[in-house]
This record gives structure tokens, sequence and C-alpha cells, in this order.
């Protein structure tokens, strides 16, 4: 079945909204590029109407966007809130509720009905990122292939969320949370004064490299760490990783040529993920402290009551970076898969090791050793909660505090579906809000990203 689901740097200039806009060059050479993503994200946030978004002071939502560059102009043209995934009991088989709402998944299906928005373009003969695909005959005549796309040349796509992706991903040492909550992290968290740096020579890694490797690029907000990590999917109290999770380290030791010793078990805990590994699969020992949770292994959704059967984003944001996230009906008119180039994280609870993990490390290292499939590697770039909020840029505070997590507010219970060329739309409950839930909703009270749409 064909199923399609699968903060703040440089300041903008007003009337540079929700794109970064530069002449010449490509989107590498901008400055502080993502500072610049995080501003375009939330100046969009900011722009659309208040139904789906939490109330004020009470509430947060997670916030997600998929971002278009070509050249140094970059805009952004989808966009997805939301923390909500839908149990077993209430999946429907027509395809007419979105099962899950998590922010990053929203984000990604708002985006393919923006791909499907430019393939028509195209189709038009309009101004579209799509163009035909063309081959040459034995005559060296250009002819085009029937119904197939590939996107115009320096067409690349990025990706921005407000919070570490559920799953895998989640799972690391306190000690090195590089988002510096400023003391809001549970009180099971210790001081990191007790492991001591071994100078040592780091060895210089490249994304590309057959090693089984954690690359990561970060920006000038964090520091860059490069370590060589075994990410085989077994037990944490028995893998090579574990010292990977009960590393410490400090932006200024980082700096240097220095790796870091294991404190002891009982010093330092993990931060947990509600993900549930799935059945069939190595389970979590839940023991104390970094022995916790498995890492490498996939899960399903957190959440209480009704179980679900929706794979946790990071499994599905892994699964982007092997076959593409255009999604299998896309796959039959757009010839190459579509990879985002970057993948940039922000809040207060970050981890590029884990991050790199989850979204690459762990399938990397199973393809290098089947060469069954090609990974793509992104640029991956984490910026910490107080890099962000600590940047004075009017109007955009109160919308910072609104996508970022904090305890002592509730999730917001709806969520917000955007993409260029259709209004903004409030989920609830994996349907429209103020649909009737109690049947099929007609194609007014659809939602665009519903399956049935797709």
């Amino acid at each position: 079945a064909v199923h399609a689901d699968c903060m703040l740097g440089t300041r903008l200039p007003a009337c540079m909204a929700t794109s970064i806009s530069q002449e010449a060059g490509s989107w590498r050479d901008l400055p502080n590029f993502p500072e610049l993503v995080a501003e375009a994200s939330l100046r969009k946030y900011k722009e659309l109407p208040k139904r789906g978004k939490p109330k004020s002071d009470e509430e947060w939502t997670p916030l997600a966007t998929v971002l278009c560059s070509e050249g140094m102009n970059v805009e952004v043209v989808a966009l997805g809130t939301g923390s909500k995934c839908i149990g077993q009991s209430k999946m429907n088989k027509e395809g007419w509720i979105v099962n899950d709402s998590h922010a990053e998944i929203v984000a990604r299906r708002a985006f393919l009905r923006y791909l499907v928005y430019q393939l028509k373009l195209a189709v038009q003969f309009e101004s579209s990122i799509f163009v035909p695909v063309s081959t040459n005959d034995c005559d060296g005549r250009s002819n085009e292939l029937p119904n197939m796309y590939i996107l115009k040349p320096g067409v690349v796509f990025h990706f921005f969320t407000s919070q570490m992706p559920c799953g895998d991903a989640s799972i690391f040492s306190l000690s090195c949370n590089e988002g510096s909550i400023k003391g809001n992290v549970r009180k099971r968290q210790q001081a990191a004064s007790t492991c001591e740096p071994i100078a040592s020579k780091r060895n210089k890694i490249s994304p590309d490299s057959d090693q089984d490797t954690e690359f990561v690029h970060k920006s000038v907000a964090t520091s860059i760490v490069l370590t060589t990590v075994q990410t085989e999917s077994v037990c944490a109290c028995e893998h090579p990783h574990l010292r990977d999770l009960v590393a410490c380290k400090s932006h200024a030791d980082s700096q240097s040529s220095t790796e870091f010793k294991p404190c002891r078990d009982g010093d330092l805990d993990v931060h947990r993920t509600g993900a549930k590994c799935v059945s069939g699969g190595l389970q979590d020992p839940k023991l104390p402290g970094v022995r916790y949770h498995t890492v490498g292994t996939l899960r399903t959704k957190p959440g209480r009551g009704d179980p679900t059967l929706s794979m946790s984003c990071s499994d599905k944001m892994m699964r982007w970076n092997v076959l593409g996230c255009q999604g299998a009906l896309l796959a039959h008119f757009i010839a190459h898969p579509v990879y985002f180039e970057s993948f940039t994280f922000s809040g207060p609870l970050l981890n590029s090791r884990s991050i790199y993990r989850a979204l690459i490390g762990r399938i990397k290292s199973t393809a290098t050793s089947t060469k069954e499939c090609h990974i793509h590697c992104p640029e991956i770039f984490c910026l910490s909660s107080d890099t962000l909020s600590a940047t004075s840029i009017s109007g955009l505070m109160e919308v910072f505090n609104e996508v970022t997590y904090s305890e002592i507010k509730k999730l917001a219970p709806a969520a917000i579906c955007w993409y260029v060329g259709h209004d903004s739309e409030a989920i609830v409950q994996g349907m429209r809000q103020g649909a009737n839930t109690r049947r099929d909703p007609c194609r007014k009270t659809r939602l665009a990203i519903q399956c049935l749409n797709l």
C-alpha cells in the first residue's frame, strides 16, 4: 500500500520575515546559518493565526519546519507543531485520521503537500522547483521522460526542530547536555567534576568515512566534538557506546585535543525517553543510572494509555536519510530521493552525539557492512537554548518561549500544519479541529495532510 506518513544569532531585517536572501553563493556561505534558520522558522510561526497555538504562560508546543534554499535564498516552505499521537485502537484504515501528530512528522507531511504543489506547477509549465527529466538519444537529441521530474540545480532542503526527536536521539548522559537548561534538568543529574580528561590525538573524521564514526557539524554556538564510537544495537550496559553515555565534557575542554574517561557507574544518569522498544527486539534493561536504556534500537512513540503503533521520530528521521523524505507515492514522479542537506536542533536539552547516532550512525555501520543502500549524511547543527534566548530580537521572545521545552508548562493539545500555497490548519486527535469525530469527515473538514489527500 502507498502510504505517505511514514535560536537566534544574526538579526534579519523585517522585510525578510520568513526568508534569508542573498544575491549569490550557496547556503553554506551564509554566516550563522543555523541561527538564521531558527529565526526564519520562528518568524513564520509568529505569522500564523492563533488557532491551534498554545495558551500563553500555560502551554508550549514543539516546532518543526522545512526550509528550501536556492543559492543563498532560504525560505520556510512547510511547518508543523504538535506532540500527540493516536493509539492503535483509534487508527483508521481509510486514512482520514493522522496517526502521528508530532511536530517533526507534521512538518514532513506538510512538506509532501508542498512537493505535490510544486509538481503541479511543473506539469502546468509554471515556475517550479522541479524540471522534467531529459535523456539524450543515440542522435544526441534531448528527450523528456514522461511524468518524471528532478529538482532544479541548486535547490536543497533543510530541517529545523525546537527539540530533540523522541526515541533513540533522546538517550544521552545528562552531564553531556549541550542545551544548558539552567538548572531545569531533573534532580538526578549530578556534577560532572568526577570525570578527568585524558590527552590524546583526535582522529580527523569525514562524514563519508567508511569507519563507524560519529561526525557532527555544529554552529559556533556550541563546540565541535569528533569521536569514534560503536553503534550496534545492544544493551547499554554491555555496549562500547556506554562510554559515550557517561562521558562528561565542557565547552572549553572540547576545544582542545582531549577525550574523556567514563564516570563511575553511580555518578550519572541518562536523559530518559518514554519511547518503547519494539517487540521482538532488544528491550530496555531499566537498571539504575546509565544502564536504564538500550541504545540504537527501534522504538514506538512515547505515551500513556492506549499504545501507539507509530515509530519514534528518531527512527522516521533515520529512514529519511536512507530512502529520502518524498515518500512512496511521490517516488513515482520524482526521479531521485529528496534528502535534507542539514538538520538544525535547538532547545534546552541537546546532545549532538546521540543525534548523530540515532539519525546516521546506527544505520551507517549496517549499510557499510552490507553495501545494500546509500546513506545520506546531512550536516547537523545544535543551538543551545541559552544562546538563542540571550539574543535580543524584537517580537520573537514570546514565540521562542512558546516552542521551547518547559517543565512548568503543559503540552498544547492541538497541532498546526502549514505549507506554501495553503492556509494553516489545527489538528486535534488526528482530525481537523472542529470536525465531527463520530463520522468520516467530508472534503471540507479533511486535513490536507491526511492520507486520503496525499
